[in-house]
């Protein structure tokens, strides 16, 4: 596109213009007023803003860290627009500032303060500030809104945490209290059962059981001895007879003569050897060792003439029966031992089944006072987090950026539609001019006829020529549509005035 065609253009439009010009002069005219009567019908907007801060520090969090628990709040940004837009807040301010006017139903009254709610903006400036905007074509309403929003906001967000710490505290509490009782009941059960147990421990029982058994196979030990020594009694009572035998007869023979010569040194001693007892004496130990000699039985010895009853016979019998009879006691005590082993092992049963029961019980009393020792520290951690809370301490908001009156409107005021209307007075006649010879399909520039592709030289260009006569028409329609357009423009602007005399 080259200059010549551009001029060419700029000509083309011009001449539309001037030669629709009373329609493009009306055009012009109406959406002028157009614009300005849409921006007598525009609501200015006065947008007025506040920031939060959301203090998170204080003095008494790091004296009790690990001990209290400070509220935290993870979606700031989230809670400030729940709490702050919840209805009940919206409805105040709905009912307060003018947002009524009278008589509306309950659905009515719904929607407006859900698009109330919907013009409020809540966002975050970084971790800890939170901007809170509202904008109103009422600036007195755009500021009440806003100072209400964040009063009723940083009230109701204490009393929240306030109501929230102490609901933690005394649910805590009552759970405290309910595993106390689970807690006593525990013990009572342990009690009883331990006051019921008469069986011991396994500890016990496998002593006990460990002493029979060893008491039994040292008591079998002994038994096999028992029986090796009647054995053997038995065979030496065997071997031995029940009287004395010739040999013994002897033995005692000798032993009577012995104990004569000892009765005659004694006597001689004293006597002599003429005195009666010392003869007697002496003439009985003769008699004595000629019985000897010959081997005749001893009167007097036995009476029966069966002989002389054998000593060790008798000793060995005597220990052969107390053999038998200490065998008879501990066979006794052996049964009396095994007896006591199988009470043993059935008490060792019952004490298995008992310490199952008691593992529980142990088990369930251990659980419930865990569970009772933690939410008694849980109670304490609440009880100074409530504390914290009524007290101020934890996430506190603070207004960092009050909200400042709206001393001039924010976006599109009057005097924009009013700058809008004068442009568009002129951009839109050139615009459609510029569209129509655009679109036009005739051919009305010289310098597209010199494109290759038509291939057809152009030689000259013949102006139009203008008489004198039609100078003058052109003339007085010139001056007719300059009149026009002032008298337009001495209206447009008297209705600019009258609007900000009005206001």
């Amino acid at each position: 596109m080259d200059l010549i065609y551009i001029i060419q253009l700029v000509r083309a439009v011009l001449k539309e213009l001037w030669r629709h010009k009373y329609q493009a002069l009306l055009t012009g005219i109406c959406s002028a007023f157009l614009i300005l009567g849409y921006g007598f019908i525009w609501q200015e907007q006065y947008q007025v803003a506040t920031t939060l801060y959301a203090d998170r520090q204080n003095i008494i969090s790091p004296l009790l860290e690990g001990q209290a628990q400070v509220t935290e709040v993870e979606n700031r940004a989230q809670l400030v627009r729940d709490l702050m837009l919840s209805p009940r807040i919206l409805e105040k301010i709905v009912v307060e500032d003018g947002f009524l006017i009278g008589g509306e139903t309950a659905a009515e009254q719904a929607a407006i303060v859900a698009g109330l709610g919907q013009s409020v903006d809540v966002d975050m400036l970084g971790e800890n500030y939170i901007s809170v905007s509202y904008g109103d074509h009422s600036p007195d309403r755009a500021f009440a809104v806003v100072t209400k929003l964040v009063d009723f906001f940083i009230s109701e967000s204490s009393a929240s945490k306030k109501s929230q710490s102490k609901q933690a505290f005394l649910f805590i509490d009552r759970q405290a209290d309910a595993y106390k009782e689970q807690l006593r009941e525990a013990e009572d059960r342990l009690k009883q059962f331990k006051s019921g147990n008469i069986d011991g421990t396994e500890a016990d029982v496998a002593r006990q059981i460990e002493g029979q058994r060893n008491a039994i196979s040292n008591l079998e030990l002994e038994i096999d001895q028992v029986n090796a020594k009647i054995s053997s009694l038995s065979v030496q009572v065997a071997q031995e007879n029940r009287y004395l035998s010739n040999k013994a007869k002897s033995d005692l023979y000798q032993e009577r003569i012995a104990e004569a010569l000892s009765q005659l040194d004694d006597l001689r001693l004293s006597l002599t050897d003429n005195h009666p007892d010392v003869i007697n004496l002496m003439q009985h130990i003769e008699g004595l060792r000629a019985s000897a000699d010959s081997g005749e039985d001893m009167r007097g010895v036995n009476s029966s003439g069966a002989g002389i009853e054998n000593p060790l016979y008798d000793a060995l019998r005597g220990q052969l029966a107390d053999a038998k009879v200490e065998k008879s006691t501990m066979a006794k005590k052996l049964i009396t031992l095994n007896t006591r082993l199988t009470e043993e092992y059935e008490r060792a049963k019952r004490v298995a089944e008992r310490n199952a029961e008691l593992s529980e019980l142990v088990r369930d009393y251990d659980v419930t006072k865990g569970l009772y020792e933690d939410l008694l520290n849980r109670k304490e951690k609440a009880r100074l987090s409530m504390t914290l809370d009524i007290e101020g301490q934890g996430v506190t908001y603070k207004i960092q950026e009050p909200a400042q009156y709206p001393l001039s409107p924010s976006g599109l005021s009057f005097m924009h539609f009013v700058i809008l209307g004068c442009l568009a007075a002129i951009a839109i006649p050139v615009g459609l001019a510029f569209a129509y010879v655009i679109l036009d399909p005739r051919m009305r520039f010289s310098a597209l006829l010199d494109d290759e592709s038509f291939g057809i030289p152009v030689l000259g260009v013949v102006p139009h020529f203008v008489s004198i006569s039609e100078q003058r028409v052109r003339r007085r329609q010139l001056q007719a549509a300059i009149f026009i357009a002032l008298v337009a423009g001495g209206i447009y602007f008297a209705f600019v005035a009258l609007y900000f005399i009005w206001n």
